[in-house]
């Protein structure tokens, strides 16, 4: 297990710094800040993984941190939107570099990375001026210049910002990470109804009752930061379970003698399913009624019609009312009970033998 520390620079400075804990089973993701130098410090030595694996799923990146690679550690949403992005990271030598593919070939580099490809990098090529991320426009020399996977070359490009000072490479920081979330990252049926409690803590530079924001659903739930840097927020349980990439983001604005900081991080957790009860509808052979779960506020069904194609269900269940509707048009044969949310279709509307779920 290894603690990184991810910092997202733009042209001049740190705009944003998360902790990445690898073999942790949780990934964790930030969002790509436009054009931008995503550089990596191993905390237990100051300096960047010699070594990573980088897979590009749609338009996100996902970055291993284990030589092995099975798991991601970390994904960068949307890193992909920005063609200028690249990994930096600064060697044993105290030198920054890129990181470049295992093979040298341009279309490995991370930038050029096809939807599904898989590949090593390391640090190396030219030594860069600095961490900040630089328009590919420029080289030291002033002249026109790129990145170095735009030139098809294995060598860095020096970048010609200069160093903000001699403790640039020291800059205090603060990190926030969130530890569980209902004791066990799943939100459970029996919970739902409840307030749960998710937990974290902050580090680094900040001063207790700095206050930790979370977002969950679209809605802001806040509390500050204990003197061991700890945190707990109860939340409650229905709005982790309608939140629709069950993904909680989590930011604090930390406060110390040696300056202002705001570090953010995300942090997964699961939802228990429980899956709706189908039954043979005794007084229409071959139909089937489908009752949702009490604790349930939706129900999907899939299912095959007679003419052998798929069709889709969705009903909710309104907060307010506590009555239950389609979501568009229903199929031929298909009939949904308002106060239950009870739903049958005909021996005509599905195919004889067919699977529902």
């Amino acid at each position: 297990m290894q603690q990184i520390i991810v910092k997202t620079n733009n042209a001049s400075q740190v705009v944003n710094q998360t902790q990445v804990v690898t073999k942790n089973g949780q990934p964790t993701i930030i969002k790509a800040n436009g054009n931008a130098n995503y550089e990596f410090v191993k905390e237990n030595t100051g300096r960047a993984p010699d070594h990573i694996v980088t897979k590009r799923v749609g338009k996100d990146l996902h970055v291993s941190f284990e030589e092995a690679g099975q798991d991601s550690d970390l994904i960068i949403e949307n890193f992909y939107n920005y063609q200028e992005s690249a990994l930096v990271g600064q060697a044993e030598n105290g030198q920054y570099y890129y990181y470049i593919p295992d093979t040298g070939e341009v279309v490995d580099y991370v930038t050029q990375l096809n939807a599904g490809s898989i590949q090593g990098q390391a640090l190396g090529g030219q030594n860069l001026v600095s961490p900040w991320w630089v328009a590919s426009g420029l080289t030291s020399t002033g002249g026109l210049g790129s990145l170095p996977w735009l030139l098809g070359s294995t060598g860095a490009v020096a970048a010609v910002a200069h160093r903000q000072g001699k403790d640039d490479d020291e800059r205090p920081a603060a990190y926030i990470s969130i530890e569980t979330v209902a004791k066990n990252d799943v939100v459970n049926v029996d919970e739902r109804g409840t307030e749960v409690e998710v937990i974290g803590a902050v580090s680094g530079y900040y001063t207790p009752g700095d206050i930790v924001t979370l977002v969950i659903n679209g809605k802001t739930y806040k509390t500050p930061v204990d003197a061991t840097g700890s945190f707990t927020i109860k939340v409650p349980a229905e709005e982790l379970s309608k939140d629709s990439d069950s993904i909680i983001e989590a930011s604090v604005a930390a406060t110390s003698p040696a300056g202002n900081f705001t570090a953010s991080t995300m942090h997964r957790y699961a939802v228990e399913i429980v899956s709706p009860k189908a039954i043979h509808d005794p007084a229409n052979q071959g139909g089937v009624i489908v009752r949702p779960d009490d604790q349930a506020d939706r129900l999907i069904i899939d299912y095959t019609d007679e003419a052998d194609q798929p069709q889709q269900i969705t009903i909710s269940k309104d907060p307010s009312t506590g009555t239950w509707s389609p979501q568009g048009n229903l199929p031929a044969g298909v009939e949904v009970n308002p106060q239950t949310g009870e739903v049958t279709l005909s021996p005509d509307a599905i195919k004889d033998g067919s699977t529902l779920t």
